[in-house]
């Protein structure tokens, strides 16, 4: 689709539609930042191995991060949140899209 087009189908869309389009795309951009995320720490990993390196001293473990907070933003995996006190942005907007707090607990 050329973007002439691309942008007279966004003009002309409805409410609902644009909605179900931003969903659809939110979670395929979630969907991809974990794929990359996963295709970046197993390069690290590769050339950490490659080069001698112990990752466990250069950076916190998980354990750490968990103790700090209950929910984990999905774009930001330093970003933590205890459930206590007032939400975060990243989990008013998660909330907002219609989306559950279950899904950004740590497990």
């Amino acid at each position: 689709m050329t973007p002439d087009k691309w942008l007279a189908s966004l003009e002309n869309a409805t409410s609902e539609q644009l909605k179900e389009w931003h969903n659809a795309i939110s979670s395929e951009m979630q969907k991809r930042q974990v794929k990359e995320r996963a295709e970046a720490r197993k390069k690290i990993r590769e050339i950490a191995d490659a080069h001698g390196i112990d990752l466990a001293k250069m950076a916190p473990s998980s354990v750490t991060k968990r103790n700090e907070g209950k929910y984990r933003n999905p774009n930001d995996q330093f970003s933590t949140w205890s459930g206590i006190g007032r939400k975060p942005k990243w989990v008013t907007e998660w909330l907002a899209a219609g989306k559950e707090l279950a899904d950004l607990e740590i497990k």
